[in-house]
This record gives C-alpha cells, structure tokens and sequence, in this order.
C-alpha cells in the first residue's frame, strides 16, 4: 500500500475517539497543484476521505474538431470533509496538495454551501465571475428547490450565482423568474 494512502486512513477520524464531539467533521477546500484536481479527488476518496469536485462540460473547438471537455468549476481546489485534529496532516501528505484553506473552526465551509453547490453542479453550470452584492433569492421550485444564491439579469436571463465565500468564487445556472423569492438573510 502506498506511504500516503496508508497516512490518511484516518483521515475522516475515528468515530470511537472522545475528542469526536468536539472535533467533528468540516468541510475545507483543500488547494491543488495546477492541474491536478482530478488525481488529489482520487486520492481522498480513495483514502475514505468525503470529496467533492464540483465540474462543468465545456464545448472546445480547434479547427479540425469539436469536443466536450469535463473541466473543475473551481480550477485549483478540491473540497473534502474530515476532521480538523485527525485529518489536516494526512492530506498534507498527499501528493499535488498545496494547502487546506482554513484549517480553524471558523474558517470552514458552510454545509448549506456545498449542498447548494451540489445542487448547482448537477444541472447545466458554467463558472462566473464573483458576486458579493445583489439581491439575494431562494428557488422555491423544481429541481433547485431550496438553494440560496444571488440573481443576476444576463443577456435577457436571469442567471443564479451560488459563491464559496472563502474562495472568492462562483458558478452561476439559468433560473426562470416564477421560481424564486426574496430571501430575509
């Protein structure tokens, strides 16, 4: 077994230990190597390690071809739920991994942030720049029902930015105007 998969067994700590309630699981958005999202993916979840990806189809075009390419939606980072104590040193340790952002208590990504996220990466999403004010709306039906995010009006659609905050990112995806309401954050 590799060194480094063999270090991050206890990664998602040990649900016997006492420090558990006080030490429970966060999500963190771990930086990449450039380029290497896919592999430190595989690596977690090899390890056991809860992971999440989020990716969106691209259409290329070079002048002999066309081809969808499946690309991250937040090129350089990785987000993984693991216990802060128990897991920051073994993924440390993984190969093409930079740094956990974060690593305290309050510097963890929200779990209605990446269930959002969740939600958005799973319908048609492309990346878009960050958008810290606007109005701010929850979808009240279909298949987003429940999501948060900021509406923007873009060549004529309204579009819903979902953002992870911590790092200055976005995506967006096509909302109809009969889905929303204003949300009392």
């Amino acid at each position: 077994m590799d060194d480094h998969l063999r270090s991050t067994r206890v990664l998602s700590g040990d649900k016997k230990s006492p420090d558990t309630a006080i030490d429970r699981a966060n999500w963190y958005a771990i930086r990449t190597r450039s380029r290497c999202e896919w592999k430190v993916s595989e690596l977690l979840r090899r390890a056991g390690v809860e992971e999440f990806l989020p990716a969106w189809t691209e259409s290329v075009r070079w002048s002999d071809r066309a081809k969808k390419t499946l690309r991250p939606l937040f090129p350089g980072y990785v987000f993984a739920r693991f216990s802060r104590f128990a897991g920051c040193s073994g993924i440390l340790a993984l190969p093409a991994v930079v740094q956990i952002l974060g690593t305290d208590e309050l510097a963890s990504i929200c779990d209605d942030e990446i269930a959002n996220l969740r939600r958005v990466a799973a319908l048609p999403v492309s990346p878009c720049p960050y958008v810290a004010a606007g109005e701010i709306v929850t979808i009240t039906s279909g298949p987003l029902i429940g999501v948060s995010g900021v509406v923007v009006r873009n060549k004529g659609a309204l579009r819903l930015i979902v953002s992870v905050e911590m790092l200055g990112q976005a995506c967006a995806v096509e909302i109809d105007a009969v889905d929303v309401e204003t949300s009392t954050k």
